[in-house]
């Protein structure tokens, strides 16, 4: 699976996905893709294309490829619009392909070597990065030629093969030679009872060394055969690692072979401590399809305080044996910032012929301020970014300041606008001359947002009373929405992951997803303890029963 996205994409921008699945050595049947983009990339109606589906994006998108000759790939494409409400963040997705071949239902496996599906070979995915202040992509034309260069990066293609696994884990045949090798292994020492009891001791070495090296053999044939087959896996938006207000959400996905009720659950920690559950939710059984997308909703009661939180989610879904089989995301890390610098006060200007003095104080915010940026446009309108930035100065909390620019043409028919900024590069509210509307791109972290400044005295400067902290995109003077949060720090409300209960879970899922390989162990164990009960009876001169 591949995308054509080049760089930070903005809400509004579509993306392409193209999907390729190759039979790669014998004929497969009744292939069928299933595939499943982030929540909120919307598939655009109609813009899907090599296949038909058996069901239309609404959930997982599931394509009927048919029937496929070796050798043969098809491929498939599709267009999704990021949501305009969509947060920052880099979104994954998942795809995986299912057929026909030979005995039985056989997995696409993925043949790249892909840290994010380490877990996951029959899972496949790939990666987008939405940035709201995005800068779109563009073409530029080439020296001298008329001929233009659009700027691409190379992507990793993911590659849906057609595997040699059955949905036991395993291809049949290697399954079946296995065995019949561990039988001739059993075989042979049960034999070995019937040999004389004088040669017993030297013989029945001989058989059980002969029994050892088919279950070594055995298990070679079950090396390298992909043995896990994992029904269940599930990823998770990396969303910004600076925020600097704890109303969010972390997007997944999920996708289940089997078809099973799948429950999500979202984990957040604080500081390194105990995970805990904030967010969960149950996606019913499809007849056509299992598991899908959605949110993690983050809130104040999930950080109440500043500092580093990580979020991961799990996905559970029960086999036939009432076993609980999950797959768990990566965790991601997330640095709470609070409160953002205060806004400057006391702004004045003073006009000289071609000289444009600005004077201001910083807030009293606690060292939150580092620094201040200026900004000038010939527009009472206009969008603070690096095209109308004209200065900036280090200044701490609690400091006069001033900026002395030169007038363009000498002319004073420019406006400005000043905000302070803090080490995570969070921005204040703006102050400014009177009746500028400023639409900040420049804010780090922060959403487009357009601020008026109030009007002013006569004289055509603002002058307000000293303020302390502000919250982003607050003005001077202006009345913001925001509320305060207070609680005990480090404390999030959720269901606690018990550590003893998690290691049983895991052993359990384990061995579900390994079934072959639980079952050579446990044979292996036997033997050993046969062989070593052999030797202690040898020791005692007591022929072996």
């Amino acid at each position: 699976k591949s995308n054509d996205s080049v760089g930070d994409e903005a809400p509004g921008n579509e993306v392409e996905y193209t999907l390729r699945v190759t039979a790669l050595h014998d004929d497969v049947n009744d292939v069928v893709l299933t595939d499943l983009p982030p929540e909120g990339f919307e598939y655009v109606p109609g813009s899907g294309d090599g296949a038909p589906f058996i069901h239309e994006y609404a959930s997982p998108g599931i394509w009927d490829l048919g029937d496929m000759e070796a050798g043969e790939t098809k491929t498939v494409t599709y267009r999704t619009r990021i949501s305009d409400a969509q947060d920052d963040g880099l979104y994954k997705d998942l795809a995986f392909a299912t057929g026909i071949s030979g005995s039985g239902t056989i997995l696409a496996d993925d043949p790249v070597d892909d840290p994010d599906n380490a877990l996951h070979d029959n899972f496949v995915g790939t990666r987008v990065i939405v940035a709201a202040n995005a800068n779109p992509t563009v073409l530029v034309p080439q020296d001298d030629e008329n001929r233009l260069i659009e700027k691409t990066k190379k992507k990793i293609q993911y590659v849906l093969g057609a595997a040699t696994l059955p949905l036991t884990g395993a291809n049949g045949g290697w399954m079946l030679l296995a065995l019949v090798l561990l039988a001739t292994g059993i075989g042979l020492a049960l034999w070995g009872r019937r040999l004389k009891k004088e040669n017993q001791a030297n013989d029945h070495a001989t058989l059980m060394k002969t029994f050892l090296f088919t279950l070594f053999a055995g298990s070679l044939l079950l090396t390298g055969q992909g043995v896990s087959a994992a029904s269940l896996a599930v990823q998770i938006e990396k969303p910004e690692a600076l925020v600097n207000n704890p109303n969010f959400k972390i997007g997944f996905v999920t996708l289940d072979i089997e078809k099973r009720e799948v429950t999500v659950k979202c984990y957040a920690s604080y500081e390194g401590g105990p995970a805990v559950v904030f967010d969960q939710y149950t996606l019913l059984a499809d007849p056509n399809f299992g598991g899908n997308s959605g949110d993690c909703q983050v809130d104040a009661t999930v950080m109440p305080a500043e500092g580093d939180y990580g979020f991961f989610v799990t996905a559970t879904a029960q086999n036939e044996e009432d076993i609980d089989e999950m797959a768990t995301s990566e965790t991601v890390p997330v640095k709470l910032v609070a409160s953002p610098p205060g806004t400057p006060f006391n702004y004045d200007r003073h006009d000289a012929s071609c000289q444009n003095t600005i004077t201001f104080t910083t807030a009293d915010d606690g060292g939150k301020t580092v620094k201040v940026e200026l900004y000038r446009s010939p527009s009472a309108t206009f969008t603070a970014d690096a095209s109308t930035k004209v200065d900036e100065q280090a200044i701490g909390s609690n400091a006069n300041g001033s900026f002395n620019e030169a007038a363009p043409g000498c002319s004073n028919d420019y406006f400005y606008a000043l905000r302070a900024v803090d080490a995570y590069g969070f921005g204040s509210g703006f102050v400014g001359d009177k009746d500028v509307n400023v639409d900040t791109h420049t804010v780090t972290h922060t959403k487009t947002n357009t601020v008026t400044v109030p009007g002013a005295p006569a004289e055509g400067a603002l002058v307000a009373a000293p303020t302390g902290t502000g919250a982003a995109g607050a003005v001077e003077g202006a009345t913001t929405g925001g509320e305060s949060v207070t609680g005990e720090e480090g404390n999030v409300l959720g269901e606690t992951i018990a550590g003893a209960e998690g290691a049983v879970s895991g052993m359990s899922t384990w061995i579900t997803a390994h079934p072959w390989w639980s079952v050579l162990i446990l044979l292996i164990l036997m033997a050993l303890g046969y062989y070593g009960y052999g030797v202690y009876q040898r020791k005692r001169h007591v022929p072996l029963q």
